[in-house]
């Protein structure tokens, strides 16, 4: 649900993580407090927009974040100053550490809640209803297998992806990046001529897609789970190492997960947040993702 909040305390630690003493003189430790607080401050609009902005757990969150922004500016302009200690620095870094993985912990136990975002696709699914001729709004297996039916050429065409998926007999990677044509099935219908003009080439059955050159994360979940390593947790460190070797914002674009007969990994498409701006307004911004999956056998 805070999956954005998260996202952006996850770079604020790494930020702070990479202070050391020597910070104290130069440019960088300035630096990686302005990151610092750019992430915090994204959190913290995010969280005072939200649904449960008045919640007691995201207050506490917010109080805990708005200590380490607080701590954060003071610290820049200690530096800026040239009136920092080392020392200053190396508290600075302890207790915000331990403030933000205080919020972490918080954000992780607050209950679901319904949204407002939720709220406006129930109506949406409502005004689908009484349209004559219009798609189920909500997906199912059923639904994929049709979509895949429905574009069996293209499908045959992409048997060869297959071969590229890799098994969980390669026990030593915990996940793989790889590029895939699927099928996505959205929760609107979206043409052929609102997907190319948003920017995609597919491959279009009727109000069905196949978008080729899709980057999606592959976890083999056997292996992170005999290390006790958390899925999401992976997940989003590596969207956050996308997004400092690309200089790009990543994001899921669905929470669904899939897989394939041939693999024992997880899967999850993900994608640069301008091309998913762009994929979810194609449905004049009513479109989220309910399910896909591999546009292959």
């Amino acid at each position: 649900m805070y999956r954005r909040v998260l996202q952006e305390l996850s770079t604020a630690t790494s930020k702070i993580a990479g202070m050391s003493e020597g910070h104290v003189v130069g440019k960088v430790g300035t630096a990686k407090l302005g990151n610092t607080l750019k992430a915090l401050a994204e959190a913290r609009e995010v969280l005072r927009t939200g649904s449960q902005k008045r919640s007691p757990e995201v207050l506490e969150v917010r109080a805990s974040i708005d200590f380490v922004y607080n701590h954060a500016s003071s610290l820049r302009d200690a530096l800026l100053a040239r009136d920092a200690s080392s020392e200053d620095i190396l508290k600075f870094r302890k207790t915000s550490l331990i403030k933000l993985q205080s919020a972490v912990n918080q954000l992780n136990e607050i209950p679901l809640a319904k949204t407002k975002v939720d709220e406006e696709s129930a109506d949406w699914v409502k005004t689908l209803a009484t349209v004559k001729h219009s798609v189920p709004v909500e997906s199912s297996a059923a639904d994929l297998d049709k979509a895949m039916d429905e574009a069996k050429g293209i499908i045959s065409r992409n048997k060869s992806f297959k071969r590229r998926l890799p098994s969980t007999t390669d026990s030593t990677k915990k996940f793989v990046l790889v590029e895939m044509p699927i099928i996505p099935l959205f929760s609107t219908v979206i043409t052929a001529d609102e997907m190319h003009k948003a920017g995609f080439d597919a491959e279009s059955i009727g109000f069905y897609h196949v978008l080729a050159d899709q980057r999606v994360l592959g976890l083999n979940t056997a292996l992170i789970k005999k290390e006790g390593i958390d899925d999401e947790h992976l997940i989003e460190l590596v969207l956050e190492s996308l997004r400092h070797r690309t200089n790009k914002k990543w994001s899921l674009a669905s929470d669904h997960a899939s897989g394939h007969k041939t693999s024992g990994y997880t899967y999850y498409w993900i994608m640069p947040d301008r091309e998913l701006n762009a994929l979810l307004g194609a449905g004049k911004g009513k479109a989220y993702v309910t399910e896909w999956g591999f546009a292959f056998n």
